[in-house]
């Protein structure tokens, strides 16, 4: 297929990325409405900043930790079946949220290991879904495709939280329980666009070795390649300094 046109939007001229990247964009934006609506319910529940920020240590924990070995992992398995597994768990995660708070019997117990457990198959997700992207579309409009990729949970970082913030609130329009409603089906967005993929590879080419050989060798690669250890370093510092203030946005409202 040509990629004659805006060289922005080359990568979605390849069917299978854009197929992706629509149901991720629906996703996404689920997703962001989601996390303002737990940040929010938490604030209702405990009126105290320091439980926000247990909220948000319970999400940056497991996305610490856990991709370092899903990275290794999803060039062993299934990549598709892998993302029909992680999307799937999201979704029935964001169900039980929305029944334990139209039933009254949501708590910060429940809140907290809905994020722990989210972000654990969030550490599976995102590596298979960015590995995924090199299959999708030619080297050639590769940038291009990652960076749309990225435009996606950006844009959705703007506009998830503002839809939610009508839905939350003292004049809030249909509640926290609507929120998780509206996530889950978002879901079915992203698990729509992967049955509607076509001869997209779906294992690493290559014979992998053991997972710790491979976690050793990725960290010799960065650690020999100062670029990328710099790149990873500033991306690493933004995200610990740069987004802390996120989990505390109810917080600040009250103010």
């Amino acid at each position: 297929m040509s990629d004659t046109g805006p060289v922005r939007f080359a990568a979605l001229r390849h069917r299978n990325f854009a197929i992706l990247w629509s149901g991720l964009i629906v996703s996404n934006v689920g997703t962001t409405m989601q996390n303002a609506a737990m940040g929010w319910l938490m604030w209702e529940l405990k009126h105290s900043p320091l439980w926000l920020g247990y909220l948000g240590l319970s999400f940056a924990l497991p996305m610490c930790v856990v991709p370092l070995f899903s990275g290794a992992a999803i060039d062993r398995v299934n990549r598709i079946a892998l993302l029909y597994v992680t999307q799937t768990a999201a979704l029935l995660i964001a169900v039980a949220l929305a029944v334990l708070t139209y039933s009254g019997h949501l708590t910060v117990w429940a809140l907290l290991g809905a994020s722990l457990l989210g972000a654990t198959f969030l550490g599976f997700d995102s590596p298979t879904r960015q590995a995924l992207i090199p299959d999708l579309v030619p080297p050639r409009v590769l940038l291009n495709a990652i960076s749309l990729n990225s435009a996606s949970y950006n844009g959705a970082l703007l506009l998830g939280p503002a839809i939610a913030g009508v839905l939350l609130g003292e004049y809030g329009l249909a509640g926290a329980g609507m929120v998780f409603v509206l996530n889950a089906v978002s879901f079915l967005a992203v698990i729509l666009a992967l049955l509607l993929l076509r001869d997209v590879r779906t294992h690493a080419g290559g014979e992998p070795g053991p997972v710790l050989r491979a976690l050793r060798d990725g960290f010799a690669f960065v650690w020999r390649r100062r670029l990328v250890f710099g790149l990873l370093g500033l991306s690493a510092l933004t995200a610990v300094l740069g987004r802390s203030f996120q989990p505390l946005l109810p917080n600040f409202t009250a103010l």
